[in-house]
């Protein structure tokens, strides 16, 4: 909430604290990791991520925003890295929207990182919504296969 009121310090003094009534919770690790972004702190904000992600590998928003860092400290072969690995751990279009392509519509409006941000774009949001294409062709043969198990 701090970080949509430009309120940023408040923010990672929030995160920070909640992080450290809980560190090896991921949701902590990946709230301080976004206030970092959202103050343009990316070099502080990549380590938060990567512990997150080290904590749960499995998780989306750590996955995108540790992409995230990387791609706005200019570090765009392990930025494509954790993007690729964050488009597999996509379910729904929502996850597309609430993550790796509003993340981008914001990077691009404050001009950060433009051309990379562009790039990323242009490259990770079609290929995310292929990926989301097969998960949705996918979901009938998994349910059957389900449903044949249990018989």
């Amino acid at each position: 909430a701090y970080g949509h009121l430009e309120q940023h310090e408040a923010a990672i003094a929030h995160a920070r604290s909640a992080l450290a009534l809980a560190p090896r919770s991921a949701d902590a690790h990946n709230s301080l990791c976004r206030a970092l972004i959202l103050a343009a702190r990316w070099d502080e904000a990549q380590p938060a991520c990567a512990a997150g992600q080290a904590i749960d590998p499995m998780d989306l928003a750590l996955s995108v925003n540790l992409a995230n860092t990387y791609l706005l400290q200019g570090r765009q072969e392990q930025a494509w890295r954790w993007y690729e690995q964050a488009i597999g751990l996509m379910d729904n279009p929502q996850d597309l929207q609430d993550g790796l392509q509003g993340d981008l519509e914001i990077f691009q409006r404050r001009g950060w990182q433009p051309e990379l941000t562009a790039r990323a774009r242009a490259e990770w949001l079609p290929r995310a919504q292929a990926w989301l294409r097969a998960v949705e062709q996918a979901r009938p043969l998994a349910a059957q296969a389900e449903s044949h198990d249990k018989a």
